[in-house]
């Protein structure tokens, strides 16, 4: 028989059982808060290795602790090992489906990584459940424009703005994606003179709207004016394009179809153009354009309206801040078979800001070489042969295109951006050549082996200096008007021009 000692002894030892159990718990939960204060100390001293091995640990004796697992993520976040990040993220959403936090850290995590369509399926989920935060609508809002879907785009940043209208960054955001959303009409006007004595005038007029990543069509009209010679010869250009964007795979396309009409030949000519643009990382795009355009260039290919195809593909990497470069080639192909062939490489250095300033500098190299020559005499032969003079040289023209021959160019750029405000910016560009070479054509008299008098092409080497001077003047006259100034002198082998245009652009509330 258990004796009334052994009794009360048991009793005791129960009694202390159970007045010890609440006290072990607590003073775990003193250890647990202790050890995380520890780590955060760590970290708040810059020893971010520490403190995550410290958090590991607890993370391990504590699964499941929510508020353990968001501070290691964060800290190897910090670390930046973003794959033990998203591991720890990842582990705690399933452990904690509800907890509408450690989703918001999460997206917010991968939107920084750049794995928008991810960032955007939490923050889904966290704005159903938090109606009225800001943030959340302005980065959810964020992932829609970065993805190409700018209407959804457009309908978070509004209520993020509804819920913080002082938020500058938002309400810049807004009106970067609604021009893009916003049906718009275009005016403007163009005037360019030569040194072959062509004079262009060239009202336009252009619209579009967007419906979605798949529909985004456009239109344009415009006459072209040419006098040369005391004639006058018109030009009018009208077509239609649609935009789509592959956002998925990092793809975006134009397509337009159009129809040119000559006054001089009362003709009508086709136009298309194709364009695509392929993303190969953040900064790296490659991309593939070709056209059917009008060629006006030359005095004769105003006179005789020429259609030319070109084909160009290049490849440019791009990043903010840092350097640009871009390597291309392009072809352009003739009616009569023949073609000119040019590779090109530029490069612009990152950009040096200073107050309203930003100014790159670069360096550009190209080279062109056509398959057949069409520098023709002015005169006809017999005219030639009767008025020949040792001491003037044979008179020839391009006909009906210029045609570079072993043409090379090595030249300075220099983009200077100033923004003087969010209304107003001004960009200037210049591109100087500074040895540049090609191979010009001239014609002799020569005798056959009959003892007929022929005349003979030749070429011979000449230095040149290209130039490229701009200046372009975007000015918001309100948030529907825009308005753009553009002066360009060019300077070429064959002939130099002054450009200016002139641009009204209207944007329409649905």
């Amino acid at each position: 028989m258990v004796t009334t000692k052994v009794k009360l002894f048991i009793g005791l030892m129960v009694f202390i059982t159970l007045l010890s159990t609440p006290l072990s718990v607590e003073a775990q939960e003193n250890v647990l808060y202790s050890t995380i204060d520890r780590a955060k100390e760590m970290r708040d001293a810059g020893d971010y290795e520490q403190a995550a091995e410290v958090l590991k640990k607890l993370d391990n004796q504590n699964p499941g602790n929510i508020w353990v697992q968001r501070l290691y993520a964060e800290t190897l976040i910090w670390l930046k090992d973003y794959e033990e990040a998203t591991l720890v993220y990842e582990k705690a959403i399933k452990m904690h489906p509800d907890d509408m936090d450690v989703k918001y850290e999460f997206a917010t995590f991968l939107f920084n990584l750049g794995e928008y369509e991810r960032a955007q399926e939490l923050l889904l989920i966290y704005t159903q459940k938090n109606t009225r935060v800001a943030k959340a609508e302005k980065l959810l809002g964020t992932t829609y424009y970065y993805l190409g879907d700018f209407l959804p785009a457009v309908e978070h940043l509004e209520k993020s703005l509804e819920l913080n209208p002082n938020d500058k960054n938002t309400l810049q955001l807004l009106d970067e994606v609604s021009r893009i959303t916003k049906p718009w009409i275009g005016v403007g006007f163009a005037y360019r003179n030569d040194s072959q004595n062509i004079t262009q005038l060239f009202p336009a007029i252009e619209g579009g709207l967007y419906k979605s990543s798949w529909f985004s069509p456009s239109f344009y009209l415009n006459a072209q004016n040419f006098s040369v010679d005391s004639t006058d010869n018109n030009q009018i250009n009208f077509g239609v394009r649609n935009s789509f964007l592959f956002s998925k795979i990092g793809l975006s396309a134009k397509f337009g179809v159009g129809v040119n009409y000559a006054s001089s030949i009362d003709s009508v000519y086709l136009l298309w153009d194709l364009a695509l643009q392929q993303s190969l990382s953040d900064n790296l795009i490659i991309s593939a354009k070709a056209e059917r355009s009008a060629y006006t260039y030359t005095i004769s290919s105003v006179k005789k309206p020429i259609n030319s195809d070109k084909y160009n593909l290049f490849v440019e990497w791009k990043k903010q801040k840092s350097l640009w470069v871009n390597i291309g080639y392009l072809a352009e192909v003739f009616p009569d078979a023949n073609n000119i062939q040019t590779a090109y490489i530029w490069a612009l250095s990152p950009s040096m800001s200073f107050s309203i300033f930003e100014l790159r500098l670069g360096y550009s190299f190209s080279y062109a070489n056509s398959k057949e020559s069409r520098y023709v005499t002015v005169k006809s032969k017999q005219d030639i042969i009767n008025d020949f003079s040792e001491d003037e040289a044979i008179e020839g023209v391009y006909n009906p295109y210029y045609t570079p021959n072993k043409e090379f160019t090595n030249s300075v750029l220099g983009n200077l951006l100033l923004k003087p405000n969010s209304n107003l910016d001004i960009r200037l560009h210049a591109t100087v050549g500074i040895y540049s070479r090609t191979m010009n054509p001239y014609f002799y008299l020569d005798t056959n082996n009959a003892g007929q008098t022929i005349i003979k092409q030749d070429f011979f080497q000449e230095s040149y200096t290209p130039m490229d001077l701009g200046i372009k003047i975007n000015y918001g006259l309100s948030n529907a008007l825009d308005l753009v100034i553009s002066y360009k002198y060019f300077q070429s082998f064959y002939f130099n021009s002054n450009n200016i245009q002139l641009g009204l652009k209207l944007r329409f509330n649905k």
